[in-house]
């Protein structure tokens, strides 16, 4: 991610053509990069608003215990609602560099995704899995690029980012992590970790990005710059406040919408062993529905099902010695009619959600569909 972000900087240094200094250069390329990284460029930047995150795999062995995590559905939120509060730039001229002094920084950025994890030990594994959220407050880089300038070739100077420092300060961070054990002590323990972690970013991961993303991957490649610069002109010339593809795209089909479902009713059976928590709760769920709007009716059994088990009082007794034990079952029933399948999922998540204990609920859905094309009459 602060590869992405930082090659904003570096994507200012490869125009043809200079405005009226290298300072507006800067501006005029960050503004246009980060509308490209809004919308996305097809074949050289994807969408980043939000940035779809690829997944991972992290795999070790500590102790003969062997610990397998899988990071799945990994997506950052806001990192467009970028701010450029600072970018001074000091032109060289022997040879020709620039050295950028910047600071870029985020109200939020928000990561969120899901999570499985397995634990094998002598054969046996045991496992789980759960989702996180984690939301950096107040993220600031700060840091300088000093660069050789392209275009001197014929002087045996060769374009590279001759040095690259970040500087990371974050100052809070909130983490919501499930299934991974007590919630609040999980969350404490990586929320203290992370922000240790991020505001202690060591000059190594400046060095590596240096090298392996701009150097290697950014400068060794220019024709992802040329194609940023063809696009910065195209946009200069036709006035355009955004863009998504490339010039001569393919245009992109319109994503087809599927019609909600219609659901004609969905039945809602109750059963407890209490009859005043079941009256409660029937009331409950049938106010629910009259705030939706919904045709709602309710009905009882008028008598619970009684269970008896006879059993012998005592192993030790004789067989005319037994005790008789009575479980008696009282149902409810609700019905919800005329509605869509948006409606009744949002509707029977938070009846489900406010399930007392020692109450169970199955719901039964009709949905209306159409008739089949080889079922009308021709």
């Amino acid at each position: 991610m602060k590869g992405t972000i930082l090659a904003v900087l570096l994507f200012t240094l490869f125009s043809n053509s200079f405005a009226i200094n290298d300072t507006d250069v800067v501006y005029e390329f960050v503004n246009c990069t980060i509308r490209a990284m809004t919308s996305g460029i097809e074949g050289l930047v994807p969408p980043h608003n939000p940035l779809h995150i690829r997944n991972f795999n992290i795999t070790a062995k500590i102790l003969g215990l062997s610990y397998h995590i899988e990071i799945t559905n990994n997506v950052l939120a806001h990192l467009v609602d970028v701010e450029l509060r600072q970018v001074d730039v000091t032109t060289y001229t022997n040879p020709d560099a620039l050295n950028i002094d910047y600071d870029i920084y985020w109200k939020v950025l928000n990561f969120t995704g899901d999570y499985a994890w397995s634990v094998e030990f002598l054969g046996a594994e045991i496992g789980g899995n759960g989702s996180y959220s984690i939301a950096f407050d107040h993220t600031d880089f700060t840091g300088l690029f000093n660069l050789t300038k392209p275009g001197q070739a014929d002087k045996g100077i060769k374009t590279h980012l001759d040095d690259f420092t970040l500087n990371v300060s974050v100052k809070e961070v909130e983490v919501n992590i499930t299934g991974a054990g007590p919630e609040w002590l999980t969350n404490e323990i990586v929320k203290d970790a992370l922000y240790v972690v991020m505001n202690n970013i060591p000059a190594s991961v400046g060095n590596a990005l240096k090298e392996n993303r701009f150097n290697e991957f950014w400068i060794g490649h220019p024709e992802k710059l040329t194609a940023l610069n063809i696009i910065r002109q195209s946009l200069l010339r036709n006035g355009r406040r955004g863009f998504a593809t490339l010039p001569n795209a393919a245009p992109q089909p319109d994503p087809v919408q599927e019609a909600d479902k219609l659901i004609k009713t969905l039945e809602l059976e109750i059963r407890s062993h209490e009859p005043a928590v079941l009256k409660s709760y029937c009331k409950f769920v049938v106010t629910t529905g009259n705030h939706f709007g919904i045709d709602t009716k309710s009905w009882s059994l008028r008598k619970p099902v009684h269970e008896r088990y006879t059993v012998l009082k005592s192993v030790h007794i004789y067989k005319k010695h037994r005790v008789q034990y009575e479980k008696r079952t009282y149902f409810g029933f609700v019905q919800y009619s005329k509605l869509t399948g948006s409606t009744a999922d949002t509707l029977l998540e938070y009846v489900e959600r406010n399930l007392p204990e020692g109450v169970s609920l199955k719901a039964t859905k009709v949905e209306v569909q159409q008739i089949p094309d080889h079922l009308k009459p021709s």
